[in-house]
């Protein structure tokens, strides 16, 4: 009896002993796990965060993401589709096509805003007199640009005129991109095609 009590102490002995070299070993074992499992969960959170303003957080460090539109200056000359609606021939077209813009096209009037032409552009100039009748627009030409811009909010409308009459130059004209007198210079228009053409693309 005396001689199972002792082999019952000493298996117990041996027992708890590797119990407790099992444990002290495990400990080390949790802690790299949850290590490992913080950093794991960190990196996700800083790489995947992607905030409204398509900021994309990376170690705390903020890189903007932008798609690269980088268009150079002579081809946009080349792919800016241009339209001139004016009911007379205008001499600054053929100086822009001078310059360099390769699609434009004049319509003596629209009547239809799903006009192809008027679909197509990127850049459209508007003359204030005697256009828009065909659509019936009471303000002739500012009205035709004031609905092309409602429709097409993406497209530079810009009007222009030899005269100060239905005051296209007042600021409450708010729907129009931009404004210009007839007699601009001809690189006044290019550098609205130019601005309101990149922004298209």
């Amino acid at each position: 009896m005396e001689s199972f009590l002792s082999f019952l102490n000493s298996t117990l002995g041996i027992i708890v002993s590797v119990l407790t070299l099992l444990g002290i070993l495990s400990i080390p074992m949790i802690l790299i796990s949850k290590k490992k499992t913080s950093v794991k969960n960190s990196d996700i959170v800083s790489h995947n965060t992607i905030n409204s303003n398509n900021t994309i957080n990376i170690n705390q460090n903020s890189t903007t993401v932008e798609p690269d539109h980088t268009i150079s200056d002579s081809d946009m000359k080349v792919i800016t589709q241009i339209l001139f609606i004016d009911d007379e021939e205008f001499e600054v077209i053929k100086m822009l096509k001078r310059m360099g813009w390769k699609n434009i096209k004049r319509r003596a009037d629209i009547a239809n805003l799903d006009d192809p032409d008027l679909k197509k552009a990127d850049v459209v100039f508007v003359d204030i007199k005697g256009v828009g009748n065909d659509g019936g627009f009471k303000d002739e030409g500012l009205g035709l640009a004031a609905a092309i811009k409602k429709k097409y909010k993406n497209k530079g409308i810009i009007v222009y005129s030899g005269t100060d009459q239905h005051n296209i130059f007042d600021s409450d004209i708010h729907s129009i991109d931009a404004r210009l007198r007839k007699n601009a210079e001809p690189i006044q228009f290019s550098d609205l095609i130019e601005q309101y053409g990149r922004k298209t693309y």
